[in-house]
Parts: C-alpha cells; sequence; structure tokens
C-alpha cells in the first residue's frame, strides 16, 4: 500500500518530534485529536468524537482503531505541527498543545513577544503590539483593534473580535514566526523600513507579472502547443488546460463542433482545477460538464456497464485529431497518413465547411500570416 508523505511546513529550525503522541488542535476546523501514550486516541470534531487505538507502524506512517475500521496515515511532526494525510489525499494540520505549562520558558517567550512588530500583507505594512497584560492591538492605517492572547508553552492564542487562533511560534534571526500550516503563516519583524521595502518589491514584480501576462494572453496557441495538448492533457494540471482551451487560434477552434467529445474532455479536465471557475460563465460550463459526466456514469449503471470509460469515444477523437496533425508536420510516415487521411477526407471537407461558415460570420479583423515557431510552416492568416 503506498503512502504520500507530507514534507514541507515552514522551513524554520524547531525541535523535530518523531512520534504524534500528545494533543493537537486545529480551531479553524474545530478539531481536537489526543494520541495517548497508553495507545488509545480521542478524535474530535465538533461535537462527535471517535475513540479508539492507535499504534506507530514507522517514522512516517500511523494506525488507528476505532468502530471496527482499521485506518492508515501518513504523518509528519514538525514545528510544534501535526500534519495527516489519508490514503484518498485529503489532508489536515493541526498544532501541538502542551499539557503541561513551563512558566520559567513562558516568561522568556512573553518577553521575546513584548512590543510593537511590523508586518505586510502585499498591499500594506502594519503592525502589531504586544503588551504585558495580555492585550494586543493591531494598527492599520491609524485604525486600531483590540484583542487578548495568551501563551501556552509552544502556542499562542490570540482572541480578536471573539474568534480565537491558535499559531505555533518561533523567533529567528530577528524575525517573529506565527504559523497555523505550512501554508497558513506570518512573518513580524521590527524593522518597518524592511517590510516597506519588501511591499515595494512584491509590488514591482506584480507588476512585472501583470504587463507579461498582458503581453502573451492574446497571442494564439502555434500547432506545436496544439498538439502538445493533445498528446499531454492527462498529464497536465487542469489550469494548465484551462489555460491552453481560452488560447485556440481560429483554425483551432473549427474543431471545436467537429470533434464535440474531444473538446468536452479537455473542458471537464479543465474543471478539475480553479481558474475554470473565474467567471459566471465558466461556473456554467463547469456546471453543464460535471452533469453531463454524472448522466453518464448513470446510463453506464443502469445498463450494467460499470467500469465502462465515459470518455472513450473522447480520447478516440483526440487520438484523430492528434494523428491529423502529425500527417500535416510529416510526423507519421506518408503511406499510413494517405491511408489515414482517406478516411479523414469527409471530416476535412466538413471542417473545410465549418471554418469557411465561423470565418464569413466574424467581425472583420486585421491578417496577420502566422508560421510555425522553428520552422517555415505556414499556418495561416488570422
Amino acid at each position: 500500500m503506498r503512502f504520500f508523505i507530507i514534507v514541507g511546513f515552514l522551513l524554520l529550525s524547531l525541535t523535530i518530534f518523531s512520534s504524534p503522541a500528545g494533543k493537537w488542535v486545529n480551531t479553524q476546523q474545530k478539531m481536537t485529536i489526543e494520541f495517548k501514550n497508553n495507545g488509545n486516541f480521542n478524535w474530535i470534531v465538533g461535537n462527535n468524537i471517535v475513540k479508539g487505538t492507535w499504534k506507530q507502524l514507522n517514522q512516517q506512517v500511523l494506525q488507528t482503531y476505532a468502530n471496527g475500521q482499521i485506518t492508515q496515515y501518513g504523518f509528519l511532526v514538525k514545528n510544534n505541527m501535526l500534519g495527516l494525510m489519508a490514503k484518498n489525499g485529503a489532508q489536515i494540520y493541526l498544532t501541538k498543545v502542551n499539557s503541561y505549562n513551563n512558566s520559567t520558558t513562558s516568561s522568556i517567550n512573553i518577553k521575546k513577544f513584548l512590543g510593537t512588530w511590523y508586518t505586510t500583507n502585499g498591499k500594506i505594512v502594519f503592525k502589531i503590539k504586544f503588551n504585558k497584560n495580555g492585550i494586543y492591538k493591531v494598527i492599520v492605517n491609524n485604525k486600531v483593534t483590540i484583542g487578548n492572547w495568551n501563551l501556552n508553552g509552544n502556542v499562542i492564542t490570540t482572541n480578536l473580535d471573539n474568534v480565537k487562533t491558535q499559531y505555533s511560534y518561533t523567533f529567528k534571526n530577528g524575525f517573529m514566526i506565527l504559523a497555523q500550516s505550512k501554508t497558513n503563516y506570518i512573518v513580524f519583524g521590527k524593522k518597518k523600513s524592511y517590510f516597506v521595502g519588501l511591499l515595494k518589491k512584491i509590488q514591482k514584480n506584480n507588476k512585472k507579472t501583470q504587463k507579461y501576462t498582458a503581453s502573451t494572453n492574446n497571442k494564439a496557441l502555434t500547432d506545436a502547443q496544439f498538439m502538445y495538448l493533445l498528446e499531454n492533457y492527462a498529464k497536465m494540471h487542469p489550469n494548465t488546460v484551462y489555460t491552453y482551451l481560452t488560447k485556440f487560434s481560429k483554425s483551432q477552434k473549427t474543431w471545436i463542433p467537429i470533434f464535440t467529445a474531444w473538446y468536452n474532455l479537455m473542458v471537464f479536465r479543465a474543471c478539475q482545477g480553479t481558474l475554470a471557475y473565474n467567471n459566471t460563465q465558466d461556473k456554467q460550463m463547469c456546471a453543464n460538464s460535471k452533469a453531463q459526466y454524472q448522466k453518464t456514469m448513470q446510463l453506464f449503471q443502469s445498463l450494467s456497464m460499470q467500469g465502462s470509460d465515459p470518455f472513450a469515444k473522447s480520447k478516440t477523437e483526440t487520438s484523430k485529431l492528434l494523428i491529423s496533425y502529425k500527417c500535416k508536420y510529416g510526423l507519421i510516415d506518408k503511406a499510413s497518413c494517405k491511408m489515414y487521411m482517406g478516411i479523414q477526407s469527409n471530416i476535412n471537407k466538413m471542417q473545410n465547411k465549418t471554418t469557411n461558415i465561423i470565418i464569413k460570420n466574424m467581425e472583420p479583423l486585421p491578417c496577420v500570416k502566422h508560421y510555425e515557431q522553428g520552422t517555415n510552416a505556414y499556418l495561416g492568416c488570422y
């Protein structure tokens, strides 16, 4: 059985625990897990509690037994945090809660927190001030919000507007890092000038990115890129597939009404990512794609065809389209292409007819001659 091992978290020089034993919490998910040294565990989510036994199989895998079921998890303990990953890839990150309160250690760490700290969210620089009496202030554009804070061993708990949040913390090279997970953390420093300079760099990089995006967004896919999509869509990230779909050239778009099953497969793949939900039209497109997929699966089930591939036709059309392009550029021997293109002749006629209809009804656009990158192959005027 293969397990996906959680790696990462913050790259901080903190104590690495080799065992998940102890009490862990995730306040956002309202979850508490306690792996006791006697082999029992309690797993609380909201008002629900699961009790059972647990054991550590090795440095990366633990096993639980509850309600007659054995479950295994990949795990990593680092920076006072526990990461758990189930077999299906689901992940949860929790912060360690110490069962004791070392007053000497807490006293030393309280002194480290005191005073004014600065940070940036990428838009503005703001500050936070920790006071010894358990009060802290968040100051944004001279607007002050007051909350409470306290330490319990290696965990700081903040209460702002009746919302309690727990963080692991560390101090390194003059900075203070508060972390909830490997992607959810805040870095503070004593020097405002450092974060002012950092903000300028962020804004400068954002402008470069926006300028680059604006200059490249309108460029159509080359035929080489189109063939890459046809051949590698299953390995590509869904967001990349979506980006390719938005950059089809006019000639590439003419395949959509001919090979509808192929295009539906591309859309379904793109909708597994996040970019396909940028606007109302995309959301509806993905909802329709999902509904069509579910309808197909229900049909297979009603016909006792469990395990059938709902995209079989789509994959066949993708292969046909790829062969057409490979033949066009001499990537397949002429004899095979001649036989294949004979079968495809009627489809090509349909495409030409469709192309003429689409282009005829398009608004007049300036004509730019396009050539395949790295070759002299003329791709058309569009």
